[in-house]
């Protein structure tokens, strides 16, 4: 008799510790993507403020900038890519593209700034060139 009591309490045991987790795995689904929607909220106002203030940025505000993208891409493309559905995966991309858009026209900007440095630098050295031509003619 003892026994059939201790094997039945077992199977109450059982049945307790199963109900506990799976309580705590749905929780923690339920958790995740509450994180997920809070960071993809995030991440969109990163994006915004980005917009409106990127013709301003310095190579140091792109560098935060760079650091605060890559934590959130990992945070997608890791932590919460199995709580992602359709609709977040296309908004997240989206906002990732304007990002990558907005780092070109920094970088194309920066190039040409640098090409037309280098272009006057090179026009002055001609002229100092041609300078030192005519001086002894």
């Amino acid at each position: 008799m003892n026994n059939k009591k201790t094997i039945k309490n077992m199977k109450i045991i059982n049945s307790i510790i199963i109900s506990i987790v799976i309580t705590g795995i749905i929780f923690g689904c339920q958790s995740k993507t509450a994180e997920k929607a809070e960071s993809v909220i995030s991440f969109e106002k990163f994006i915004t403020q980005l917009e409106k203030d990127y013709q301003k940025y310095t190579s140091e505000n792109w560098k935060e900038a760079d650091t605060t993208y890559n934590i959130f891409c990992r945070k997608f493309d890791n932590e919460y890519e199995s709580v992602l559905n359709e609709a977040d995966k296309e908004k997240i991309s989206n906002l990732k593209g304007k990002y990558k858009g907005y780092k070109l026209k920094y970088n194309a900007k920066n190039a040409l700034n640098n090409v037309k440095d280098v272009l006057n630098d090179v026009g002055n050295q001609v002229g100092g060139f041609i300078d030192a031509l005519k001086k002894d003619s």
